[in-house]
């Protein structure tokens, strides 16, 4: 690779990680993610994505939060520990070859309607409809950060569905490019108020062995 060539390519990952960074503060201010409980990621190439590292307020994201990884979880550029969602963002990628970006967050009123343990269908407003597809499906509880919950995903995922709620959990949301998995969750979080205000499912609560193995894995 030339010396031109190079500049371009670093140019093009900065431009990126700005644009992540961007739509991670505006994200912050429009409460669709809170502290530390949210990962971005774009796909570089086949088997490589750029992804948030863990532990960070994503309102004072700054570019060098972001790492550059193979898919088998080599370090590539970028210093500190990848988001603990790292094989959900993986299985996601490997199943959907039109995913050019993820965002998992927990935004108020998608994941009440997680937490209810109820998925929704996007008929009832034809913009929710037509951009990101005709159902929010409700993945089964596993232990987040496993490689578990990865595959709880496999049955639902689908290239015409753009969000996934994660019972008892939050929500995932891919769309082709950063700019665009964003629209799809202020969206989807919108579509999910007007809904709520029709009421929602009594909530459900983790049982023990659940709580158990959550406080083992992250305690």
């Amino acid at each position: 690779m030339s010396k031109k060539e190079r500049k371009g390519a670093d140019d093009e990952m900065m431009r990126m990680k700005e644009e992540i960074v961007q739509i991670a503060s505006i994200s912050h201010m429009m409460h669709l993610s809170a502290g530390i409980g949210s990962n971005y990621s774009v796909r570089l190439a086949k088997d490589e994505m750029m992804i948030t590292r863990s532990g960070i307020n994503k309102a004072w994201l700054k570019p060098d939060d972001l790492l550059h990884v193979r898919f088998n979880g080599e370090m590539i550029a970028g210093e500190g520990k990848v988001s603990s969602e790292f094989p959900m963002h993986v299985w996601i990628y490997k199943d959907l070859d039109d995913a050019g970006a993820i965002i998992h967050s927990n935004p108020p009123h998608l994941t009440a309607f997680a937490v209810a343990g109820k998925g929704l269908d996007t008929a009832h407003l034809t913009e929710p409809y037509l951009q990101i597809g005709d159902y929010i499906p409700l993945v089964h509880y596993a232990t987040p950060s496993t490689g578990e919950l990865a595959t709880m995903f496999k049955p639902y995922l689908q290239s015409d569905r753009k969000v996934y709620l994660m019972q008892n959990h939050g929500v995932v949301v891919v769309g082709k490019d950063i700019v665009d998995a964003y629209n799809n969750l202020a969206m989807a979080e919108n579509y999910a108020h007007i809904m709520s205000m029709f009421g929602l499912p009594q909530a459900k609560v983790l049982d023990k062995n659940d709580l158990a193995l959550l406080n083992k894995t992250f305690k």
